[in-house]
């Protein structure tokens, strides 16, 4: 019985005639062949193929195109009767390797089949080559397109930085981001949630609904949709959200997590893995620059906010009163300060200590917070004295405010050591445009003279700045204020 040898190639033998396809099959089996004994419909399992035709031949080209639609890569052999040199051609142009006339001579097919296993091994070979060449040029140009990307992602983040060291304005910062990759990823919305302190920036198209930034807005704040803000590796980074795909990268700095950054498109198409690549590459400058934005915010704050009332300071007043001079004198629109100090407050120090005069201050402080318009500027000008800048304000609208200031805190009742105490404040007004304020300084002096003359004048009050020509007569009305300012006496000393 012969066994079959997975070494030896498999040949199936066919033909309509019982004696001439056992003859063939013996001379395989002789030749060192293994005969195919399976359905002859399985020609793709064999590496050769006898076909004896006794007709015309015609079949032989059916059973080519069977081959084939099976992508068999088989040897076809055809066996028939002489049909002459055309018709021979034409069976070998259309694949078959080799035509044997019958009778075929001793030696001849067993010849003919060693050929033509020798040129299919070759062509295998030939083909397994042709498709490592293939994959191999398949892989250099994903390689290439990496390089590509990956250069890409190199000058975004060179760009990026360059353009972020110009900058310590956050909002400003998330534009450059958002405007650079709206364009290379084709984005519909970027935002950016920041931890600590909680705030978002989102950068959209003009063209998107409002609800889909507010949804987007509202997932910042709340660290991202992800888990723990966390990126998942590859395509799975993109999860379809918001009518769209969205992609969401942690923004970190030494580690530690302090933000997040959001995309989205509209569209719904999908981040490319590149893409997860590119945008993961910005989030470590982006965190660095947003981090030294906010430590730029804090010490900027820090140095114009007054420690003890979280007020502005006479250094922030200085800034703003000069900022909204220019406007005012730019757009010819009126401009106010009030310049406020506590009545007696030196008396208060005395007898609590420093300690309660810091807390009285404080609150002081809060209620002027709550009594002025959002447009308003509330600081700490110094000690117990206070000033406030209203922009695009008349005297008389600056007069309304000062009033209910003054009114609000002495209805106002402190408790100090179990005793109910009352404070009252004195308070200046100066305005702007007038023929005797050329300057700055020259509107802190007018707004300084009326908190003077409001003192003088018993206190808890509001003095409006005057004319040059009112002034002049007021000073022959009013010994007692003129020596206060030429230091006779000690009315002068605030207190």
């Amino acid at each position: 019985m012969n066994l079959y040898d997975p070494h030896r190639p498999r040949v199936l033998v066919m033909s309509p005639t019982t004696s001439v396809r056992r003859a063939f099959q013996a001379r395989v089996q002789a030749a060192g062949y293994d005969v195919w004994s399976g359905p002859a419909g399985r020609a793709c399992d064999v590496e050769a193929v006898i076909c004896h035709l006794p007709g015309s031949g015609l079949g032989a080209l059916a059973l080519l195109q069977d081959l084939r639609d099976a992508h068999s890569d088989a040897c076809l052999i055809v066996a028939g009767r002489d049909h002459g040199a055309e018709r021979t051609a034409a069976l070998l142009r259309a694949g078959a390797f080799d035509y044997l006339a019958t009778p075929v001579p001793e030696g001849r097919l067993e010849e003919a089949l060693r050929q033509g296993l020798t040129v299919r091994r070759s062509f295998l070979r030939v083909r397994e080559l042709s498709d490592k060449l293939q994959t191999a040029n398949e892989e250099l140009a994903r390689e290439r397109d990496g390089l590509r990307h990956w250069n890409q992602n190199l000058v975004l983040v060179n760009d990026l930085s360059q353009s972020f060291a110009g900058t310590l304005d956050a909002a400003e910062i998330v534009q450059m981001v958002g405007q650079r990759l709206t364009r290379m990823l084709n984005l519909d919305l970027l935002g950016v949630g920041w931890y600590a302190p909680p705030r978002v920036w989102v950068h959209t198209d003009p063209a998107i609904d409002a609800a889909i930034a507010q949804q987007a807005q509202a997932a910042l704040l709340a660290g991202g949709s992800g888990s723990a803000g966390r990126v998942p590796e590859g395509p799975a980074a993109a999860e379809p959200s918001v009518g769209g795909a969205v992609l969401e990268v942690p923004l970190r700095v030494a580690q530690e997590p302090v933000g997040i950054l959001r995309l989205q498109r509209g569209s719904g198409e999908p981040f490319e893995p590149y893409q997860v690549e590119l945008v993961k590459a910005v989030t470590t400058p982006l965190a660095l620059a947003l981090r030294n934005a906010e430590a730029h915010q804090l010490v900027q704050s820090q140095a114009l906010t007054d420690g003890l009332t979280n007020l502005l300071n006479r250094r922030a007043f200085s800034n703003i009163l000069a900022r909204e001079f220019r406007e005012a004198e730019r757009y010819h629109t009126p401009l106010c300060l009030i310049m406020m100090d506590v009545d007696h407050f030196k008396s208060v120090n005395d007898r609590f200590g420093h300690p309660v005069g810091d807390r009285l201050l404080r609150e002081v402080a809060g209620l002027i917070g709550q009594a002025i318009r959002t447009v308003d500027i509330a600081t700490r000008y110094g000690g117990e004295e206070f000033a406030i800048i209203l922009p695009r304000t008349d005297a008389a609208q600056a007069q309304v405010l000062a009033n209910r200031i003054r009114e609000l805190l002495a209805q106002q009742v402190f408790l100090v050591e179990g005793a109910h105490l009352s404070l009252t404040v004195s308070m200046g007004i100066a305005q702007t445009p007038d023929p005797q304020i050329a300057a700055v300084d020259d509107l802190v002096a007018v707004a300084d003279d009326a908190l003077y003359r409001a003192k003088t004048y018993g206190r808890n009050r509001v003095e409006m700045n005057q004319s040059v020509r009112e002034r002049a007569a007021k000073t022959r009305e009013e010994p007692v204020y003129q020596r206060e300012k030429a230091g006779v006496g000690n009315a002068g000393i605030r207190c």
